[in-house]
């Protein structure tokens, strides 16, 4: 696990960092080999249940401090919960708290049809609620990005989430790890859906909530 710090300079870019990239709150429960664990409690030693691959080691940990005075001169960094039951009924079962674009998938018939798959990948801010700043006493918030041998989709209380998305690992270097460039290999990363833009996501959302309350509205005026 590698805990992250940044100096005064590129603090804001390193932050940002966190926000753009797939990034899990405290309290998120991820399905493992052995049950559900809390973000937190991960370590590299956990197998996580993936999607398309079964169970996978974690290849890295990074855990990245916010202060609250962070959040308040930068609110768009801030983390964004996804409410009970968005997916269905206990999908998610409880209040998940994710960075604004970790890469939520999303299944549309509307998205076979204009971007070639029934599921696709949409940042989580389409589906999700700006997470309020707590009392003055809660002064930080803790990002967990989990970096995987490749983009996967992670069980998160029933939904599925990506694991961090690397779009070039030839940045991995600037890590000095060489261990991990290693693990990765220099093969671009491949997404493990298509990845749909913020604008994109919110059309398609936005269709299939109108389209449903309308379907709701015509089977009662059938009753």
């Amino acid at each position: 696990m590698v805990e992250k710090t940044a100096t005064d300079a590129d603090k804001v870019n390193f932050l940002r960092s966190a926000a753009v990239l797939t990034s899990f709150g405290p309290g998120t429960m991820l399905l493992t080999s052995d049950g559900e664990i809390p973000v937190e409690w991960l370590d590299t030693q956990h197998r996580l249940v993936t999607r398309d691959h079964g169970a996978q080691p974690i290849l890295e940990i990074n855990r990245i401090r916010m202060l609250r005075s962070d959040l308040l001169r930068h609110p768009e960094l801030g983390p964004v919960v996804i409410e009970p039951d968005v997916f269905g009924a206990s999908i998610p079962e409880h209040h998940v708290r994710i960075s604004p674009n970790s890469l939520v998938l999303y299944r549309s018939p509307r998205a076979e049809l204009h971007f070639g798959s029934s599921e696709v990948l949409v940042p989580g801010i389409v589906l999700a609620d700006t997470m309020p700043l707590r009392r003055p006493g809660d002064t930080t918030f803790v990002y967990t990005q989990i970096l995987m041998q490749r983009h996967e989709l992670l069980y998160v209380e029933g939904m599925w989430v990506g694991s961090l998305f690397v779009a070039d690992l030839n940045a991995m270097d600037t890590l000095g790890d060489d261990a991990l460039v290693a693990a990765l290999g220099k093969s671009p990363m491949v997404a493990a859906r298509p990845i749909l833009t913020q604008s994109e996501a919110r059309v398609l959302v936005d269709q299939d909530l109108n389209a449903r309350q309308a379907n709701n509205t015509l089977d009662r005026s059938q009753q």
